[in-house]
């Protein structure tokens, strides 16, 4: 807490509540709030790192009774990280502003069930909320590598695996994980014979 104090027309001013850190991630607001000595005083501004920040689409300054003063930033994206200050004369407080990348998470999940005949390939796909995004990929809850039976791909938001020449022993529950989530689908092999001509 800030002890010293600025005369300002025969008032002292001093910041009696200081600003807090705020992490948030990005498409998210954040809401920084003070408390000064006098609730009338409005010699006050705020900034983002060096740059003074106004009331517009995407900030919101608000002076409260009792003293207080709120900043809301809104719409955030990564690149906002910095430092919040606010200054009342020659009285600042400071905190920090994370911004942190939303985790990938499916958009388009995987069908629930997967057919396919055995001896020809099957490929399963979904989309990610972030292209090129890390994606693994499970059967029956074992890590799948890319090779030449599992073949793995992306392709901008998209998510592939495919399985060449399907067995029965690739029937199962395959899943695709991303950071934050994940889609399953159920696969199942026919044999040749079992398919009517």
């Amino acid at each position: 807490m800030c002890n010293s104090y600025v005369m300002l027309t025969g008032r002292k001013v001093r910041i009696l509540e200081d600003l807090e850190d705020v992490d948030v991630l990005e498409g998210q607001s954040a809401t920084f709030k003070c408390k000064i000595s006098q609730s009338d005083y409005d010699s006050v501004q705020w900034f983002l790192d060096k740059t003074p920040l106004h009331t517009n689409d995407v900030n919101e300054i608000k002076s409260l009774e009792g003293g207080y003063h709120t900043l809301t930033v809104k719409k955030l994206s990564v690149k906002d990280s910095g430092t919040i200050t606010f200054d009342a004369g020659d009285q600042k407080t400071s905190a920090a502003l994370t911004v942190k990348e939303k985790p990938p998470t499916v958009t388009k999940e995987l069908a629930e069930f997967t057919a396919v005949i055995e001896g020809a390939d099957v490929t399963l796909c979904c989309e990610t909320s972030k292209s090129e995004c890390l994606v693994k990929w499970f059967k029956d809850g074992k890590l799948l590598k890319n090779t030449s039976k599992h073949r793995i791909s992306r392709s901008g938001n998209d998510a592939r695996l495919t399985v060449c020449k399907a067995e029965q022993k690739d029937a199962g529950t395959y899943e695709c994980q991303t950071e934050a989530s994940s889609t399953k689908s159920i696969v199942t092999v026919t044999g040749k014979e079992d398919v009517c001509s």
